[in-house]
């Protein structure tokens, strides 16, 4: 009975290795205030490959929220997906860096790029960081 065990063994790992490289995305979501000013909500993560509308408003997990736009999102823990939590980043103002349980995870690259929402026009994520 050792090959159903090695079995589940091999997904595990495998999973566990696709959890370990997925890329986390950090970014502000920005909403309009009517007259096409955007001002940012909070600054906020999420990793590739979720479907916008799990973490556009209505929608927003909370606990993807690192910071207010005028605050310093270094030094502070958030999740990057629903159970996925223990990220930190490090080192803002220079080489910026995502921890996950207080250990090196990945350096973070500079992506700008506006990510919309489906079903809101007057709300979008603008996309700063990727870390990889």
């Amino acid at each position: 009975m050792q090959l159903p065990t090695l079995k589940i063994a091999a997904f595990l790992a495998a999973a566990l290795s696709s959890m370990a490289t997925a890329t986390v995305y950090t970014g502000t979501i920005m909403t309009s205030s009517g007259n096409g000013y955007y001002y940012g909500v909070w600054n906020y993560a999420w990793v590739n490959g979720v479907k916008l509308d799990t973490i556009c408003p209505p929608n927003i997990q909370h606990d993807h929220i690192i910071s207010s736009p005028n605050e310093n999102p270094c030094g502070r823990n958030f999740c990057a997906a629903p159970g996925n939590c223990g990220y930190e980043l490090r080192g803002c103002g220079g080489d910026l860096q995502l921890y996950k349980d207080g250990k090196f995870n990945s350096n973070c690259h500079y992506e700008k790029k506006k990510v919309g929402c489906p079903h809101q026009p007057e709300v979008y994520i603008q996309q700063n960081w990727a870390c990889y």
